[in-house]
């Protein structure tokens, strides 16, 4: 340009064109823009030396940063990353955009980070998220991960999008809150565990408890804060407390505490003043002594109890010194002794044994020492000379190195033993001698003893080889299967089996016949069956005598019955003849007896019909025996009158001694009524009943037998009846001790009142 300039001077002078003015402004032109584009050019130069040096200088900050730093791209892909980075991460070289940054993270902080990788993208603003980052393929540090997304277009990073992550090392910090908590676990854990109860109050007002207070008083945590501690007490004890709390007394005090739901219950405390977020307050263990006092009371109880026994037993009590010395007796030793108290604890134990030395009395208490305890029999002496059996049980107290001895008179249990000893034998003595088979079954249905006889029978050489057998290991299986059954009851319901004819069979295999009897033996509930006791007595001779005497009877039975038939037989050919010999006579009068006398025979007739009919010889069913005897005879009188039988007879079983009677009786007093009552009528009803009287002592039983015919005369009298039917009726009655009334009622009534017995 300073060229131009020259030449331009050594231009001779000319007069200026418009063109050349022009040039002229547009070269003044470029030299201006020239000379700002030299000034430009030189802001730029400072401005890129001090960018230059901003850039190292915020490049050594970066690399030196006490945190770590990375540039990532859009693909995780490290593009930079400081030297506290590399050294957390153990990273020494790497190429930019190749190094995945997930690969610092261990599991399962990579999936976690890899879950928010897309917020860094679709939201501008920071965010921070906690990971583990490894080191030599191990864990190594926790950090703090936070990251923001920016655009940029620079050389170096050409990708627009990259994420500026700052990544803070907090492992110290990880490490104190874990000690932290692991510390207010542990005092919460001492709290909580604590036996009573735990609380800090200011002035009444609870701070904080444990869980132990919670679990004394029946509220919950959350209740007792802010509670005023004063309301656990009950109000007649405040005032106590409040005494207590205000003299900042830390000796433990006792008083009542009242549960949520009421319950009064005995505390323990025990108090101190201490510092809290810096004011005092009073840190108070509270301690349940209920159960305590308790079992304090019930040790004083069972104390008073224990010397109210010893007062009041009447076993011997007594304490020996390890000198044989007595230092304690009861009122019960000096009672079996005869001698007061004083005078026994003035007495050795060898004083009083009536069978040991004092050398053997001596080993005795040495024994005991070292066994501790022991059991045995002996003899004392009485004040009077006398001795007595007595039970002594020995105890060595090694604490107080004496003896404690229980004594028992056992003078009359001893006796008992002898007398029970002496029974024994005489049991063995009838089990081995009885010709019945006796014999105890447990539980389990197994023998505990039998007699003799029945090992005799069943081929054992003793009763007692058979001790523990079962019913299947002593006789055949369908025989023992009958006993089993038959004991089902006896174990299930306490029912007894009262004389039960059973088979058996001996050693030779011969059948015989016992008649058994088997009772429940119960526990001393009365209701547990124990077992069962049993008494067999071989009957088999009685059977084969009875099962004669059956054949005997049975051969008389069929006697009997062909005698009867032969009877009825000629009792029916009786009855004909009379009948045919009626028939064919022209008297009326001779007829009429003749028919009443077939009438009367056809009624015997009629008695062995039932006996036969029912295979019975002393007994007849009344129902019909006599309704038929009632149908017989108004069918015989059919055709001189019309007469309506109504019968209502019980099904008694009369005796035939009492029914053949009675069928005569009923035969005449419907023959009576047949030929007088309807004479005016022509018909009539006739009405027969039998009935068991049912509410008297004796077994009676009354025949009403009327009609409703004209009725009796007006001076008709019983026992004056001239007809031989009436006096027949009346000498029957008699001859059964019967009773009877006839009157006039709408008819004739007759009643019969029968004694059965």
């Amino acid at each position: 340009m300073g060229n131009s300039k020259k030449r331009a001077k050594k231009l001779p002078k000319q007069k200026k064109t418009a063109e050349q003015s022009q040039l002229l402004k547009q070269i003044k032109s470029l030299e201006e823009h020239n000379r700002r584009l030299e000034i430009e050019n030189k802001h730029l130069q400072e401005e890129s030396k001090s960018i230059s040096t901003d850039r190292d200088y915020y490049k050594k900050i970066i690399e030196n940063a006490p945190s770590g730093f990375l540039i990532l791209n859009s693909s995780g892909k490290v593009l930079y990353a400081n030297r506290i980075l590399r050294k957390i991460t153990g990273t020494k070289n790497y190429v930019p955009g190749e190094l995945d940054f997930r690969s610092f993270l261990t599991e399962p902080y990579q999936t976690l980070f890899a879950e928010k990788w897309d917020n860094f993208f679709k939201n501008p603003e920071n965010r921070t998220v906690e990971s583990r980052l490894l080191k030599d393929n191990k864990e190594g540090s926790f950090v703090n991960i936070t990251g923001i997304r920016q655009k940029v277009s620079i050389p170096q990073f050409p990708d627009s999008d990259i994420i500026l992550i700052n990544i803070e090392d907090i492992s110290s910090q990880k490490k104190t809150e874990q000690s932290l908590k692991e510390s207010e676990a542990r005092f919460k854990a001492l709290h909580d565990a604590s036996c009573g109860g735990i609380a800090l109050h200011d002035n009444g007002k609870i701070i904080i408890c444990n869980q132990g207070l919670s679990d004394m008083t029946g509220y919950s945590q959350d209740e007792l804060m802010g509670m005023n501690a004063l309301l656990l007490i009950p109000e007649d004890d405040r005032d106590f407390v409040i005494n207590q709390i205000a003299s900042a007394t830390e000796e433990p005090y006792e008083t009542n505490c009242v549960k949520k739901n009421g319950d009064i219950i005995k505390m323990r405390i025990r108090a101190r003043n201490v510092k809290y977020n810096g004011k005092t307050v009073r840190a108070t263990e509270f301690r349940d002594i209920t159960d305590m006092k308790n079992a304090r009371k019930n040790i004083d109880d069972t104390l008073e109890y224990l010397q109210m026994i010893l007062r009041t037993t009447r076993d011997g009590f007594w304490i020996i010194e390890r000198d044989g010395h007595l230092s304690e007796v009861n009122d019960a030793y000096c009672k079996m002794t005869g001698y007061n108290r004083d005078e026994l604890l003035s007495l050795t134990i060898s004083d009083l044994d009536a069978l040991e030395n004092p050398e053997d009395t001596a080993k005795r208490i040495e024994r005991i020492m070292t066994q501790g305890a022991d059991l045995f029999q002996t003899k004392h002496k009485r004040k009077d000379g006398t001795v007595f059996d007595i039970e002594v049980s020995s105890s060595f107290l090694s604490g107080r190195n004496k003896m404690i001895c229980f004594g028992r008179d056992i003078t009359n249990r001893k006796q008992t033993e002898r007398e029970l000893a002496e029974l024994n034998q005489n049991f063995v003595t009838l089990l081995e001698n009885t010709d019945d088979f006796v014999y105890y079954k447990g539980t389990d249905r197994r023998l505990h003893f039998c007699s003799q006889a029945m090992a005799d029978i069943t081929g054992f050489n003793s009763w007692k080889e058979m001790i523990g057998k079962h019913d299947m290991e002593i006789f055949p299986e369908d025989t023992a299967k009958i006993y089993i059954e038959e004991e089902n009851d006896i174990y299930s319901k306490g029912i007894p089996v009262i004389n039960k004819i059973n088979p058996y069979y001996d050693r030779n295999k011969k059948r015989g016949w016992v008649q058994t009897s088997k009772w429940p033996v119960f526990d001393n509930d009365k209701k547990t069956v124990t077992g069962l006791f049993g008494i067999s007595r071989d009957i088999t001779e009685i059977k084969e005598i009875e099962q004669k005497l059956n054949r005997e009877l049975e051969e008389k039975n069929m006697l009997l019955h062909e005698i009867n038939h032969r009877i009825k037989n000629n009792i029916g050919s009786i009855e004909a003849l009379l009948s045919i010999q009626a028939s064919s006579n022209n008297s009326t009068e001779t007829k009429a007896a003749l028919s009443e006398a077939a009438s009367r025979v056809k009624s015997m007739q009629s008695l062995y019909e039932n006996m036969l009919i029912s295979n019975k010889y002393d007994v007849v069913n009344a129902n019909h025996y006599l309704g038929g005897i009632a149908k017989s005879v108004t069918e015989f009188y059919s055709d001189a009158v019309n007469i309506t039988l109504i019968t209502e007879i019980d099904k008694l079983n009369l005796k035939v001694n009492l029914a053949f009677p009675l069928g005569i009786i009923i035969n005449e007093l419907i023959t009576n009524a047949a030929k007088y009552a309807f004479t005016e009528t022509g018909s009539g009803t006739i009405f027969i009943s039998l009935k068991k009287h049912k509410d008297t002592e004796q077994s009676n039983a009354e025949i009403i037998l009327k009609d409703n015919g004209k009725g009796l005369p007006d001076d008709f009298l019983p026992d004056q009846a001239e007809g031989f039917g009436l006096m027949l009726v009346n000498m029957l009655c008699r001859q059964t001790g019967s009773r009877l009334s006839i009157y006039s009622q709408n008819g004739t009534v007759v009643k019969i009142l029968v004694p059965l017995s």
